[in-house]
């Protein structure tokens, strides 16, 4: 049990080092020649919205961080590997980008699909944090599926 919880703590720094170390290349050459890849700072939250709040976004990412670190702490005998991956990925992100904010004062974007589509540039870390959402969010309802699907037709109603 405590073994899982090592490796997950690993993996949230080494993803966070992953992260950290694009961003430091991109800061320092913001005139990079790589393809889709560009600088952007982002002062706001998601999509850039509320724009100049960084000390309010600090504040949202260190509680909602907090509340998830508690949850998995409260029910780390029931939270399964694929459910630990996905707050792996969203602690990784949110960690990076909080780290971001307090150093920098805004989040390093640098992924950048508008020759492609009309998208915000993001980060690595919005894709640790989007990836690992979505992974969470299909597996309560695949859990909830099974549940309801485990129980006598008369408890479904």
């Amino acid at each position: 049990m405590k073994k899982r919880y090592t490796i997950m703590t690993i993996m949230v720094f080494f993803l966070i080092g992953i992260d950290q170390l694009i961003k430091y290349f991109i800061v320092g050459d913001k005139n990079t020649v790589i393809s889709n890849v560009g600088y952007t700072q982002n002062f706001g939250g998601a999509f850039g919205i509320g724009g100049n709040s960084t000390l309010f976004f600090i504040l949202v990412n260190i509680v909602i961080l907090g509340i998830i670190i508690k949850f998995i702490y409260s029910q780390k005998d029931r939270i399964d590997n694929e459910i630990l991956t996905s707050f792996t990925l969203i602690l990784s992100g949110g960690f990076s980008n909080l780290i971001d904010r307090v150093v920098r004062g805004c989040v390093v974007d640098y992924i950048d699909l508008t020759k492609h589509i009309k998208f915000p540039v993001f980060n690595v870390a919005d894709v640790f944090i989007v990836v690992g959402s979505i992974m969470l969010l299909v597996l309560i309802i695949i859990y909830w599926y099974k549940e309801v699907k485990e129980k006598p037709k008369e408890e479904n109603f």
